[in-house]
């Protein structure tokens, strides 16, 4: 059934073949492997040699050794230590020591070298990853104003000689300043008789100057018209020039704030009310609907900030930011001209800034008036309009709007820094009934340190202390953008105060670092004020400069009066 059949006789001519199996090729050529035909190994192989095409082989990939544990853990060690030292070797600008605030621009949050705290200690410079998962306790008194961290120094150290004194008494005797008047005024724009011109050219000049870091005003323009005021007769006046009169008046009452009173018998702030009642007889608060009008009572209100209550002035701010928003001052309109959608935008900015400020000085709620995005588009866009027709060759508002946009960049850190401390909700009370307080871990500061630190490195050259000397007006405002950026880090750093006094803690010694930044800013800010009435700076009313050198005061104050009783050698 089944045959066997014997192969054939080998020939003896023939040559002896291998019975080894032939080697296998290990890897193959790039046009074999893509076309998917065996390849022989050759270099070239056979099949590129006789298609004439290029031979290539792929580089050959090794499979990657894993490491051992400790070794992956060594290598970790090594990374970490060596950003530690990039952190540690890249150059940051330190902090003001006495005598020299007129040579240092802002910087990072380093401790000072006076205070014998050692630099390497900053929490700016060396947080580890580990370090910024650590949480501190957070005490404030609701909010970030002066008036709640008041009640904090009272629920904390209770009462002391002279803190009941009623500072309202000396407000109380003079006439308040009201924007809304009880009854309508008898003045009209046929009535008004303007004062001479070289005396309001000289108090314009001191409102604008006192106020260069909000360029609300386009000079040229306006100057060109308040020229025609004295020029024309009053039945030759125009819509332009009659809507431009309580500009002028609000303007002169501003700039009647920082005049230096010569004479013992002249007051200058009440000059400053007689034309401030003059304007708001002018002005039509409740149907304003042109930029020139939105001004005036935009100066209006800088001359209640230095004159009257805060809790007043917030209420007279979200009038006028209802006003902006129902202008639309945020978007172009068709009939503007670039210059009024220009001016309405400042107006916009500038406006919703002062009510940020007020709330934080009152310990209110913030309105939010326009979007967070929108206000940051609005700086993109006034920051390119900074060489365009408006901010011209024969303006000086081209180095003034990089200051008004900085200043608008730094209160938003600042309204950062109080939703994250201050919060008004989320908080937890404590056991003893003090202060309420919540916990904030390190990264949180870390994370407001390093934009604080990106603010200052993107300050225009022109705004750096001691870098180039100015006029008096750039000066001035040189230094009042350096105090607002040394209170913001008193801000940052206020919450844990309370660890410089706790030396029985073991826990918290990072947040006490903290503590003692918050020490050395309020020094920095207090040497600034200083360094400014020096240089015949510090002229006139001026709110939130009296406000920032409080909150620098009180919180110099808390730690005398915490340590008095502790062998405490920070202080």
């Amino acid at each position: 059934m089944f045959h066997h059949v014997q192969p054939p006789p080998a020939n003896k001519d023939s040559p002896p073949t291998d019975s080894r199996p032939k080697e296998r090729t290990r890897q193959a050529c790039g046009l074999c492997r893509q076309m998917k035909i065996k390849c022989d190994g050759a270099t070239p192989c056979g099949h590129c040699r006789t298609s004439f095409n290029d031979c290539v082989y792929p580089e050959s990939r090794r499979k990657r050794k894993v490491p051992p544990a400790a070794e992956r853990l060594e290598q970790l060690e090594k990374r970490l230590k060596a950003i530690e030292e990039s952190q540690q070797a890249t150059p940051t600008a330190r902090e003001l020591l006495p005598g020299e605030a007129h040579h240092i621009l802002p910087g990072p949050p380093i401790i000072a070298a006076n205070t014998g705290a050692s630099p390497s200690k900053s929490p700016a410079l060396n947080l580890s990853p580990n370090d910024t998962q650590s949480q501190g306790e957070a005490r404030y008194g609701e909010s970030s104003a002066d008036r709640s961290f008041i009640e904090f120094l009272k629920t904390e150290f209770g009462a002391w000689p002279g803190m009941d004194v009623d500072s309202r008494l000396l407000t109380r005797r003079e006439p308040r300043t009201k924007l809304f008047p009880r009854g309508g005024g008898d003045a009209s724009i046929d009535t008004v008789s303007l004062p001479a011109r070289d005396r309001a050219e000289h108090l314009i000049r001191l409102a604008l100057d006192s106020y260069l870091l909000y360029p609300v005003l386009h000079r040229p323009t306006f100057y060109s018209v308040f020229y025609l005021l004295y020029i024309l007769q009053r039945c030759d006046y125009g819509e332009e020039e009659r809507r431009h009169i309580p500009l002028v008046y609000s303007l002169m009452a501003l700039g009647s704030l920082f005049e230096r009173a010569t004479d013992q018998a002249f007051d200058p702030i009440a000059e400053g009310r007689n034309y401030f009642a003059v304007c708001r007889n002018l002005v039509d608060l409740q149907d304003c609907n042109d930029a020139v009008t939105l001004q005036a009572i935009f100066y209006m209100n800088l001359f209640l900030l230095n004159t009257e209550r805060m809790s007043c002035c917030y209420t007279y701010l979200s009038h006028a930011l209802s006003l902006v928003i129902r202008m639309n001052c945020g978007r172009a309109c068709a009939r503007d001209s670039k210059m009024v959608t220009e001016v309405k935008q400042r107006l916009l900015l500038s406006i919703r800034q002062l009510v940020s400020i007020t709330a934080s000085i009152c310990g209110v709620p913030r309105l939010s008036g326009i979007d967070e995005n929108d206000a940051e588009y609005l700086c993109t866009v006034l920051e390119a309009q900074a060489g365009s027709t408006m901010t011209g060759p024969s303006s000086n508002q081209a180095w003034e709007i990089f200051g008004f946009i900085a200043l608008l960049k730094l209160q938003k850190i600042s309204d950062q820094i109080t939703k994250a401390l201050y919060p008004s909700s989320c908080i937890k009370q404590r056991h003893d009934g003090s202060s309420p307080s919540h916990l904030v871990s390190s990264e949180t500061i870390f994370n407001f340190e390093r934009e604080l630190q990106k603010w200052a490195a993107s300050l225009p050259a022109g705004y750096i202390l001691g870098k180039e000397k100015g006029i008096p007006c750039l000066e001035r405002a040189k230094y009042e953008l350096c105090i607002a950026y040394t209170h913001v880090k008193i801000l940052l750093y206020r919450p844990f105060l309370h660890y410089l006094l706790d030396q029985n803690g073991e826990a918290g010694n990072e947040f006490r670092i903290y503590a003692s930044a918050c020490v050395n800013a309020s020094h920095d800010l207090i040497r600034l004020a200083e360094d400014m009435h020096r240089r015949d700076l510090l002229i006139g009313t001026h709110y939130r400069m009296v406000y920032m050198c409080c909150t620098a005061a009180l919180s110099l104050i808390y730690v005398v009066a915490g340590s008095k009783s502790l062998d405490f050698p920070h202080v």
